[in-house]
């Protein structure tokens, strides 16, 4: 499981449906809908893969990253590794923590 350190403190990406729902909730759109377009080649926004990855922070105490934080470690992940990377994360963790998205 690849960590992230944001302040000190350990994360790893972990995505629930109930996080799945407020991600959708912020995002307007569906997450399989972002990930059927994905396979279509019609790519998230910037905002839209930022959100993703921060609303997935999760400590190793079951805490989510606070929301201003998490958001400014994706943009800054997002410089550093590319967008390529940072999509390819979240999708196989989202993968991986919700395989019944793809039954």
């Amino acid at each position: 499981m690849k960590t992230y350190t944001l302040n000190e403190k350990e994360y790893h990406l972990h995505y629930s449906i109930g996080r799945m729902e407020q991600i959708e909730k912020i995002l307007g759109n569906s997450v399989t809908g972002m990930m059927m377009a994905i396979a279509n080649n019609h790519y998230p926004s910037i905002s839209e893969l930022t959100t993703l990855f921060s609303y997935g922070l999760l400590s190793e105490n079951g805490e989510y990253a606070p929301l201003k934080l998490a958001k400014a470690f994706a943009q800054q992940q997002l410089q550093e590794n590319g967008y390529l990377a940072m999509l390819n994360d979240a999708m196989e963790q989202i993968q991986e923590d919700c395989g019944f998205l793809f039954r």
